[in-house]
């Protein structure tokens, strides 16, 4: 009985550190490639994209108010990160 609980318990473990690698390792590319696209887009070298650069990005363009939290007519490095995640997850509604 003792052997058995110990398995269960053992068990339980392994799948937790295999799921907790398997969602670790996608957010870290995410952000990886993110941050390239960022700065593709960011022509200026501002640290901001502005509406005209997210242009050459159809789907950024779209949404680009949506995203443009404080509405100066830039995205900076958070609001550009939170499209990529959304847009990654299959989520079109940036109301969150």
């Amino acid at each position: 009985m003792k052997a058995a609980r110990i398995t269960t318990t053992l068990g339980l473990i392994l799948i937790s550190g295999a799921l907790l690698a398997a969602t670790a390792t996608p957010t870290g590319d995410l952000e990886k490639r993110a941050q390239a696209e960022f700065e593709r887009l960011d022509r200026n070298d501002d640290d901001r994209i502005s509406r005209r650069e997210a242009e050459s990005n159809p789907g950024l363009a779209a949404h680009f108010a949506k995203f443009d939290r404080d509405s100066d007519g830039t995205l900076v490095w958070s609001e550009f990160l939170r499209h990529e995640e959304l847009s990654a997850s299959g989520v079109r509604n940036a109301e969150n």
